[in-house]
């Protein structure tokens, strides 16, 4: 029934794509389920494992890879694939693993260990692939994403410590974190069709190749990341390395690259949504 809600969100974004003047939301949905998503997660040492490790020297080296791989072929591909491919773990991604069923803790550290180190890296890996006009401020990158993160962790981790009762009333409303991730699921679609719809510079066979690419990237992403977990954490692995901060590709694609390489990020939105729908399908 999640999946199908998912792929419906996802039509509805398509048919009425006024739903994008909601974008300021996100923001605020994501911050909503990390909290609810934390509450259950117990920081520790032992949270950081071998596979955060593999993840993290994955995601820098996945985006250079795929730029080099791209760039005989068609160079805005190629720099959309490495936009996309250069976000951190999505703040989002432990809301998956709660859907699943699977190590909240696993994807947490995940998104706390690759949010700052890419914002970090991304000033020195860009500049290999494409002439930036200008400085990349990495605190500009760090401090919203890291706001997004810290701030329902902090507060989760406060109530789950200090107000336990608090902690057990609020389980009440399990149901919320997913029906927000419905309204960013729908925000997203409507933000990608309407991005298309206004679009006048690029052609439709650029469209059409683009999505594929990123598609397929989006597929290569999630298997790669399942296949250098351990057994026990293949799933987290794939949400680790495949589940994707798209709001910080698309930042960092429009902001020192160009407008089309923008449409990488949006349409990742949609296949790393459909994938995460049909795993919610079979392990939720």
């Amino acid at each position: 029934m999640k999946s199908i809600l998912i792929f419906g969100m996802i039509l509805l974004g398509m048919l009425f794509p006024m739903g994008h003047h909601l974008t300021f939301l996100v923001r605020y949905f994501v911050m909503a389920m990390l909290f609810f998503a934390f509450l259950d997660v117990k920081l520790e040492r032992a949270m950081i494992t071998p596979d955060h490790i593999k993840v993290a020297f994955l995601n820098v080296l996945i985006p250079l890879l795929v730029f080099y791989i791209l760039q005989p072929f068609n160079m805005m591909i190629a720099l959309a694939g490495f936009a996309i491919c250069s976000a951190p773990t999505a703040a989002g991604a432990p809301v998956m693993a709660v859907f699943m069923k699977k190590n909240v803790s696993f994807v947490t550290a995940s998104v706390i260990v690759t949010s700052p180190l890419m914002a970090m890296v991304i000033p020195f890996t860009l500049p290999l692939v494409y002439q930036v006009n200008g400085q990349i401020n990495a605190w500009e990158i760090l401090v919203p994403v890291a706001q997004v993160v810290f701030i329902p962790l902090i507060l989760a981790q406060l109530i789950r410590n200090f107000l336990p009762k608090i902690k057990t009333r609020l389980r009440v409303f399990h149901k919320v974190p997913f029906y927000l991730f419905l309204g960013n699921v729908y925000i997203a679609s409507a933000n990608a069709t309407n991005y298309i719809l206004h679009d006048e510079q690029t052609a439709w066979y650029e469209f059409v190749w683009i999505a594929l690419s990123i598609g397929i990237i989006c597929l290569l992403q999630f298997k790669i990341g399942e296949w250098v977990s351990r057994k026990e954490n293949y799933v987290e692995g794939g949400l680790a390395l495949a589940r994707k901060n798209t709001m910080f590709a698309l930042w960092v694609a429009l902001t020192f690259i160009n407008p089309v390489t923008g449409l990488g990020p949006i349409f990742y939105i949609v296949f790393h949504n459909a994938y995460n729908s049909w795993q919610i399908y079979k392990y939720g």
